[in-house]
């Protein structure tokens, strides 16, 4: 095969084309855009699994067709099959291997629901296919999808009904891919029990109120404009309205009285010029709400017996329509979101500060060491600058007795600097006792083995667990060990300094008196 990305390109290009060349602005959930992130996720879940250029470019590809011939074909039932012959269409125009074009035509069927995947390819495009189910754009794709089946089947579909079908759906769904279990269901989980949630609610309304949104059965699915135009979609010019369906015998009585108070509606399409109109001249008292929000929550408010409640809204295009839903849905779970963010910021800002922690400790551990690494050296050639003196210069010294005081100067300077190299690495251990109080009143750094090494187990695991316990006593603890660390270095390098300054100037004093002493000795002498 030839570059696997510039091959998926090209399918890329022929399916965008072909959306562009043939718009459906009426279909708000099987569009381009969920066409695109089907292929994305599709090469998402691919890349976990390190699959050949071939069955990456099976599986990709059958996303690209997948839908089209639902857009194409206007054919939700089987839409599959024609997505399947739009994709041999495509490869008349290019040499594949028979076994490509199989894999893409099984992958594309198996998207049909309920799925059924028989090959790994296929799980994977099934699991791209559903993605959003575990997601947080699921109650977005859920409402765009009931709003394309309403306005391509001229009806508004029951709340009740709706969300019960999209729960079911919704329990027997399983992701097939590990990789999709484990960063799905999760969410999944959450967005089952919202639902369940809104069920409850509408099934609580139903039986305290006995009011609900208009079952499908009871509707008479019409059109009209309002004033017969079309906009620039091609579609006419609707009034959305979401009709409060019960009325107790005073509010039937009223409206016998006053036939033109208030008009009930009983479709979101109005059936004729004088409906609209009636619709739009009712009393001025009624209330209207956003459009966005019926249609979105699909949950009645409640109302007086007195009252209808007319909801209303003139759409100027169904992208309009799209735009204000996933807006109305965004202010819909902005909380949730933000709890959600806030969690993950909040895990971020820890494994921040954990990793300062440990960097930061290590990088002391490792000055600790270079430190001692020092005053090793400084302590190994001295010793052997003592040796020489004691086993050499001092026997010289008897013959030439003007030799004493450089030997004297030598051997104190090399004492010196092993005195301060031995204080730098000297270590300081402290009592390693504890009580409940210095627990209690957070005063001892438990990450110390100097402060516990003489108690018991017993004590020291109660005191740690408190201090787990305590996120303010456990970062407190880290920063006393880290400021404590940076004492001892301080200490080290202190001492180390003053015996490096003793070994450089001793030893530069010590080789002058040396050359003094000898230079003021007499010739016979030296010569000896």
């Amino acid at each position: 095969m030839k570059s696997i990305k510039i091959e998926l390109k090209l399918v890329q290009n022929y399916v965008q084309t072909l959306f562009k060349e043939n718009d459906r602005p009426d279909l708000l959930y099987h569009n381009f855009q969920h066409t695109k992130s089907v292929a994305t996720k599709s090469k998402k879940i691919a890349d976990k699994y390190k699959l050949s250029d071939e069955e990456l470019y099976i599986v990709v590809t059958a996303a690209w067709f997948h839908d089209l011939g639902f857009y194409l074909n206007n054919k939700s039932e089987n839409h599959e099959v024609e997505g399947v012959k739009w994709a041999m269409e495509y490869f008349k125009q290019r040499d594949f291997e028979p076994q490509i074009l199989r894999g893409v035509e099984n992958c594309i069927l198996a998207t049909k629901m309920p799925q059924a995947p028989s090959t790994f390819l296929e799980k994977i495009i099934c699991d791209a296919d559903l993605f959003h189910l575990g997601t947080d754009n699921f109650m977005v794709g859920n409402q765009m999808l009931r709003l394309e089946k309403e306005m391509l089947n001229h009806t508004v579909i029951d709340d009740l009904k709706w969300n019960t079908n999209t729960l079911t759906l919704m329990k027997m769904h399983e992701y097939h891919t590990p990789y999709c279990q484990k960063l799905l269901n999760k969410s999944k989980a959450e967005n089952i029990k919202i639902l369940k949630n809104t069920l409850e609610k509408i099934q609580t309304a139903v039986n305290n109120n006995g009011v609900a949104t208009i079952n499908e059965t009871e509707k008479t699915p019409t059109t009209a404009s309002v004033n017969d135009e079309k906009n620039e979609h091609g579609f006419e010019k609707v009034i959305l309205l979401d009709i409060e369906s019960k009325k107790d015998k005073t509010k039937k009585d009223k409206a016998k009285d006053h036939p033109d108070e208030h008009t009930v509606f009983h479709s979101p399409f109005a059936t004729s010029p004088e409906a609209t109109t009636t619709g739009i001249m009712s009393d001025k008292s009624v209330e209207e709400p956003t459009v966005v929000n019926t249609i979105l929550n699909h949950t009645p408010p409640s109302v007086s017996a007195e009252e209808t409640i007319l909801k209303s809204d003139v759409i100027e295009n169904p992208q309009k329509l799209s735009d204000s839903l996933i807006h109305d849905e965004h202010l819909f779970f902005r909380q949730k979101r933000k709890k959600k963010e806030e969690k993950k910021q909040k895990g971020k800002t820890s494994r921040g500060v954990e990793t300062v922690f440990r960097v930061t400790s290590g990088n002391n551990q490792k000055m600790s060491g270079q430190a001692d690494s020092k005053a090793h050296i400084m302590i190994t050639v001295n010793s052997i600058i003592i040796s020489v003196l004691l086993s050499v210069l001092l026997r010289r010294a008897e013959d030439d007795p003007r030799l004493i005081i450089p030997i004297l100067l030598l051997l104190l300077v090399n004492v010196s600097t092993i005195i301060f190299s031995v204080l730098a690495t000297r270590p300081n251990i402290p009592t390693g006792m504890f009580n409940d109080s210095d627990v209690q009143t957070k005063k001892v750094n438990l990450l110390f083995f100097g402060n516990f090494y003489k108690m018991n187990l017993e004590s020291y695991a109660k005191g740690m667990f408190l201090m787990m316990e305590d996120r303010d006593f456990l970062y407190g603890s880290l920063i006393q060990d880290v400021y404590n660390q940076g004492l001892v270095l301080a200490k080290k390098y202190r001492l180390l300094r003053i015996s490096y300054n003793i070994f450089m100037y001793g030893l530069i004093l010590s080789v002058i008196a040396f050359v003094i002493a000898s230079l003021s000795a007499p010739s016979s002498s030296v010569i000896h």
